[in-house]
């Protein structure tokens, strides 16, 4: 059987055709290394990459000029054309919004959507409740987390200790001003290598946060690693997550002996950000969920605090955080979330608009960095990884049947694998991973810390 997948926005940053090509050379080595026996070629004259494998062939259609109303048009042309869809910045919403008679019809046709990144609310369209409203039609709907939560993280720790002394913050940041948020366009910004130490003789020396206690929300893929690069240079370091405070007396007892300057912080405690000198969001948004940020949260705040959200901007009220910026609360906002440019006008859009006229003020600019969203997915060598991963997925899952990082799926009994790469872990998982069950192998000398209701130490009182 052949199967046919539609690819938005194509998997490698190159804007001539030697660089594609040894960048879907790199991919194709990749593949046959996963799934021995896979034939694999790539024309860049047609725009497709041919993959054969245990009697299956897969044709991708690359295309990089679809936007989400682009894609709806594609699919409701060609309603029968398509097995899958994959895409770096899908929105499958964007077809019922364009056509929503189509809706369920152009649905029903796809077995299989991957996002390649790990956010799954641009992915599949939800009730208020939560609840997929694709039932029924779409049989599975995946995501690739974990892939560039280093190269994210990193470029938090880039904001936190150069800011815009780096030329790469720099650059993204002049492209946005001068409207320029295509991904495809901007290799010559997005290509540059991460590097927090070997490049500060040339960029100066990075700013001093010995003293800053620093407010963190989430602890999932780039959350954590987020904590533990600040637990080397802040005070102290306080972090609000569901899944650290669930975690075992003893397993915390484990990050406050690693970690003895973390702070455990309750999801919704707001305290958090009292007297706090820096924030980072990592937590998930969903449509109609209160904001993380507000008047109130961002008065708890010292004066001059860093912001750094690179999740997504309903986790920030625009209004408080503009009020904020103005009355010096907040000293420099880094928002890498969704910006646009529509028309011919380019007017901006999405959620960072709201900022726009802020950033271009010339008594407020230098208090604020927009930045377009997804810096890290749009390196080159962490969306080659994407693609490996993603065409991983397709060929498994539709070859297979395999499920595999589901956050959608039909089929109710179907076990969907979490698949991440190793060297991400959570902080949860770390915990967990080295209690005392586990330390005999690990630690032979390691003992429970007594937690009672006492503080184990100044810094590092485990808080509920």
């Amino acid at each position: 059987m052949t199967f046919n997948v539609l690819v938005v926005d194509p998997f490698a940053l190159a804007n001539n055709p030697e660089e594609r090509n040894a960048i879907f050379a790199n991919i194709i080595k990749q593949l046959e290394q996963e799934f021995p026996g896979i034939t694999a070629s790539h024309d860049s004259d047609s725009h497709k990459l041919t993959l054969s494998y245990e009697g299956e062939k897969f044709v991708y259609a690359l295309r990089s000029d679809l936007d989400k109303d682009g894609i709806a048009l594609e699919l409701q042309e060609n309603p029968d054309t398509y097995h899958a869809i994959i895409a770096a910045a899908m929105n499958l919403k964007g077809l019922a919004e364009t056509n929503p008679d189509k809706w369920q019809e152009v649905l029903q046709t796809l077995q299989l959507a991957v996002r390649m990144g790990a956010g799954t609310d641009s992915i599949i369209m939800r009730d208020e409740a939560g609840n997929p409203i694709a039932e029924k039609n779409i049989k599975q709907v995946s995501n690739c987390p974990g892939i560039n939560a280093p190269a994210a993280a990193h470029s938090v720790i880039e904001m936190l200790l150069y800011g815009t002394k780096h030329p790469r913050i720099q650059e993204m940041k002049q492209a946005v001003l001068n409207k320029e948020t295509d991904a495809n366009n901007l290799s010559h910004v997005y290509g540059v290598a991460i590097d927090n130490t070997s490049r500060g003789d040339k960029i100066g020396a990075p700013n001093n946060l010995s003293e800053k206690i620093a407010a963190i929300t989430g602890a999932g893929n780039i959350g954590s690693i987020v904590i533990r690069e600040l637990c080397k240079t802040c005070k102290q370091v306080r972090v609000s997550s569901e899944s650290l405070n669930n975690l075992s007396d003893e397993e915390k007892a484990y990050l406050n002996k690693t970690y003895p300057n973390l702070v455990i912080y309750g999801r919704d405690d707001t305290s958090i950000f009292e007297g706090a000198d820096i924030v980072s969001l990592h937590t998930p948004y969903r449509a109609g969920q209160s904001a993380t940020l507000t008047q109130e949260t961002l008065s708890k705040l010292n004066e001059g605090a860093t912001v750094v959200n690179i999740g997504r901007g309903g986790l920030v009220d625009p209004g408080a955080m503009k009020e904020a910026i103005r009355n010096a609360k907040v000293g420099h906002f880094y928002s890498d979330v969704d910006i646009f440019f529509r028309g011919q006008d380019k007017e901006p859009d999405g959620p960072a608009a709201a900022y726009w006229e802020l950033a271009c003020d010339d008594n407020s600019k230098n208090s604020i960095t927009l930045l377009p969203h997804g810096v890290s997915d749009a390196i080159v060598d962490v969306r080659q990884a994407m693609a490996v991963k993603a065409l991983s997925i397709s060929v498994r899952a539709l070859a297979q049947e395999a499920h595999i990082n589901n956050v959608y799926c039909a089929d109710a009994a179907a076990v969907s694998s979490s698949e991440q790469p190793k060297e991400v872990e959570s902080l949860a998982a770390e915990a967990k991973k080295n209690t005392s069950k586990n330390m005999s192998a690990v630690d032979p000398a390691f003992k429970m810390h007594k937690v009672g209701g006492e503080a184990l130490t100044t810094t590092g009182a485990i808080r509920e």
